[in-house]
């Protein structure tokens, strides 16, 4: 990921700067807000951190990086960096997460791979549908409808301090099934999937094909503890149910996890391992 640090600690930006350079991450850092917020206007970047002093809001910071991008670019990964700050204040002034100081390497890592992972599925609203849409599964909507709902999920976590959850359900063997069974069997097999998926929703959840093998739920304004994770294993089971009753010849192997906004962080996940390179990449 490109990184833009915004800090006028010296130690703070050496310790930053050299463990997510080690990561293979690209840096750069600037001790001037005035001149990073210009910077953050010119070039792109997945990530910033951000440090107010002497000011004590980050919000018109994070308001100036807003207003400075581009028509369409997503808003980056924006880490409040403070000695003392609550996560929910830190959102509540645009921020996705907070980063106490001093710096603890684990939560370093663990806030750039949540930031690696939301910009990841950024781009995944960028890929080709094509005719792979699931025309016969009712109340799926398409791409460019559910991204919005899921920008303005992120929004209204920033403005509102609400917390929304996406399921994300992929084929993790689509292309096999188009290799072996053509066009016909791969939109089958997701016109079959969204339908069930459509099925077993709550009332309250939007469904939405979000790329060629990948579904998304918006679980929104969760109510109680374990709600989510209550969701997460009625789907994991239902669908366990319904691939068994698919033709093994071109039955889809699904994976589930479920993604915390605006944090990016994952609450949920059945096994896949892909996750966890995200911050590296």
């Amino acid at each position: 990921m490109r990184i833009l640090i915004i800090d006028r600690d010296p130690l703070s930006i050496k310790l930053m700067s050299s463990k997510l350079g080690q990561a293979g991450h690209e840096v750069v850092c600037d001790d001037s807000k005035q001149r990073a917020v210009k910077l953050a206007a010119e070039q792109y970047f997945d990530c910033v951190f951000v440090d107010p002093t002497p000011l004590n809001d980050v919000r018109p910071v994070v308001l100036e990086i807003w207003r400075g991008l581009k028509k369409d670019q997503h808003r980056p990964y924006m880490v409040l960096l403070a000695k003392e700050a609550e996560r929910e204040a830190a959102i509540g002034r645009g921020c996705n997460d907070v980063l106490l100081k001093p710096l603890d390497a684990k939560a370093l890592e663990t806030v750039v791979g949540n930031a690696a992972r939301l910009n990841y599925y950024y781009s995944v609203f960028q890929q080709d549908v094509g005719d792979y849409f699931p025309e016969n599964a009712i109340g799926v909507l398409g791409q460019k409808a559910f991204e919005q709902l899921f920008l303005a999920s992120v929004d209204r976590g920033f403005r509102y301090g609400e917390r929304n959850c996406v399921m994300f359900i992929r084929v993790k063997n689509f292309e096999e099934i188009l290799k072996s069974g053509g066009e016909k069997a791969a939109k089958e097999a997701l016109d079959k999937l969204g339908e069930k998926i459509s099925w077993i929703r709550r009332q309250s959840d939007v469904v939405g094909h979000i790329c060629p093998d990948t579904f998304g739920i918006l679980m929104q304004r969760p109510i109680y503890e374990t709600e989510v994770y209550d969701a997460f294993s009625r789907f994991q089971e239902k669908t366990k149910e319904f691939v068994a009753t698919l033709p093994e010849k071109h039955r889809p192997e699904v994976h589930l996890s479920v993604v915390e906004l605006p944090y990016g962080a994952i609450l949920c996940d059945d096994g896949d391992t892909r996750f966890s390179k995200l911050a590296n990449e």
